[in-house]
């Protein structure tokens, strides 16, 4: 009987079980990838849909959800409030906001959607805090353009 293939085979089961051992337990204490799925202006108010990404191995179970929004550099919006929202491990939650704006802000997309202007610079700046108590940051910067045919909508 040739008991050299059976123990490779118990040599190997053992690389495999020390090697397991040295894996990771995934991601933890990342901040949300932030993006910026559509704005949209209604009335005195804008509509604001965000995308929040955890790349994490545990889901973010949200308390506290806080952020300002500018464009060209001028506030357009402020939000607080607390949130019960939960993103789930390594997944995406959408989340819609309709958040008060400021004139100024919501003329400086009205000069947009008008079509006299191409794009609008914009920044979102923000924290959230999980019920836990940690507080992660929120970022997000690039540009606004018209929806084509959506009067009132930028991407």
């Amino acid at each position: 009987m040739n008991l050299l293939p059976v123990s490779r085979t118990v040599a190997l089961l053992v690389m495999a079980l020390l090697l397991s051992a040295c894996a990771g337990k995934g991601l933890r204490g990342h901040e949300p990838f932030v993006t910026l799925n559509n704005l949209s202006l209604e009335g005195q108010e804008i509509e604001l849909d965000l995308g929040l990404r955890n790349v994490n191995a545990l889901p973010i179970k949200l308390a506290q959800i806080e952020f300002s929004l500018n464009v060209n550099e001028t506030p357009l919006a402020v939000y607080s409030a607390a949130s019960q929202a939960s993103i789930s491990a390594n997944g995406t939650e959408n989340l819609r906001f309709r958040i008060p704006s400021t004139e100024d802000g919501r003329a400086a997309l009205e000069s947009l959607d008008q079509g006299q202007i191409n794009n609008i610079s914009y920044l979102l700046e923000g924290e959230i805090t999980d019920q836990e108590g940690i507080k992660m940051n929120l970022f997000r910067d690039g540009y606004l353009y018209r929806v084509p045919g959506r009067p009132g909508r930028f991407r």
